[in-house]
């Protein structure tokens, strides 16, 4: 935990695993733009979890909302035929790329960074949240965290 405490991952509650365990930033740039985070605050799970929601939504209902949930800010994907369009509030950037080449770029970040948790943290596979939030619905409501299914 950010305070120092120790925390037992095969126990560790949904507000645990989202916003104090896997802090980190967002990098999120092309040649053109950069809408990467600077905060070191970003869940590594929400990015697990809820960036390929985003981006199925994006792809089958034309536009899709990211909100972090520790900061006040969202990160926009709109598809437009063969491209994505990714903006974010944070930002007057805008990245537009080959929607392909975001799903393989989106794709290898899920192996590399979802492996890398479970070989660094096998426990979490005991932990029911955890794999509630891999697998099931997202175990979280409210604006901040979530992919916009309403829009």
């Amino acid at each position: 935990m950010p305070d120092g405490s120790a925390v037992d991952l095969r126990t560790a509650s949904r507000i645990q695993l989202r916003s104090s365990l896997f802090p980190g930033d967002l990098i999120l740039r092309s040649e053109d733009a950069d809408l990467s985070t600077h905060s070191g605050i970003v869940s590594l799970l929400d990015m697990i979890v809820l960036l390929p929601r985003a981006y199925l939504r994006a792809s089958t209902h034309g536009h899709a909302s990211f909100g972090f949930v520790d900061l006040d800010s969202l990160l926009h994907m709109e598809s437009q035929g063969r491209s994505l369009q990714v903006s974010a509030t944070y930002t007057s950037d805008v990245i537009v790329g080959d929607k392909v080449q975001f799903f393989r770029s989106l794709l290898g970040f899920l192996d590399e960074h979802t492996g890398q948790l479970v070989d660094d943290y096998p426990e979490l596979l005991d932990n029911p949240n955890f794999l509630e939030a891999m697998f099931g619905s997202p175990p979280w409501t409210g604006t901040k965290g979530r992919v916009d299914l309403d829009s």
